[in-house]
């Protein structure tokens, strides 16, 4: 017999590989694939491995409810296997806004970034983690400088937010 404390639920939730994130933010546009793109470049050049939708998750125009389920499926298993959320916010698209709701309901951080000046629904801002302002505090963050990272090698992020941009005001 087990004790609670041994006892774990198997709610069919993968589990995440060390120093992974999935990259949710609209690639509709050219500035909006020209920014993912840049973020995916980033996390290769700082050793975080990306699950990014725009590489594995597009539809084709008239795609059949068996492809769509298939992205969706796919979609949430990426999500599960990332350590941390981290969402572009410049050109708010549902799919986003949904997947860092299904990323808090599943207890993945969810980490905001954004290039351009906005607020953030309050409800959106109280389910992240943190706010990135620019490109260089999204390459501090992945560098580890705002997460608490210690030791080397296989390290794991901390999640260390006290250093982040206060952010708060920008909540509406």
């Amino acid at each position: 017999m087990t004790n609670n404390s041994e006892t774990q639920l198997d709610l069919g939730i993968t589990l995440p590989q060390p120093r992974s994130l999935y990259l949710a933010g609209p690639f509709f546009n050219a500035e909006q694939i020209s920014a993912i793109e840049k973020a995916e470049s980033l996390c290769e050049e700082y050793g975080v491995q990306c699950n990014s939708p725009r590489k594995f998750l597009v539809l084709k125009p008239r795609a059949s409810w068996e492809e769509r389920k298939l992205v969706f499926r796919k979609n949430l298993d990426m999500i599960q296997r990332s350590q941390i959320v981290l969402a572009m916010i410049d050109g708010w698209d549902t799919g986003t806004v949904w997947e860092m709701g299904y990323a808090h309901a599943i207890g993945r951080p969810v980490v905001t970034f954004t290039a351009k000046e906005g607020k953030m629904n309050v409800m959106l801002a109280q389910g992240c983690n943190g706010f990135l302002r620019d490109w260089e505090a999204v390459e501090k963050f992945l560098d580890g400088v705002y997460s608490g990272v210690v030791g080397g090698g296989d390290m794991d992020w901390e999640f260390n937010w006290e250093v982040a941009e206060a952010w708060m005001e920008d909540i509406f």
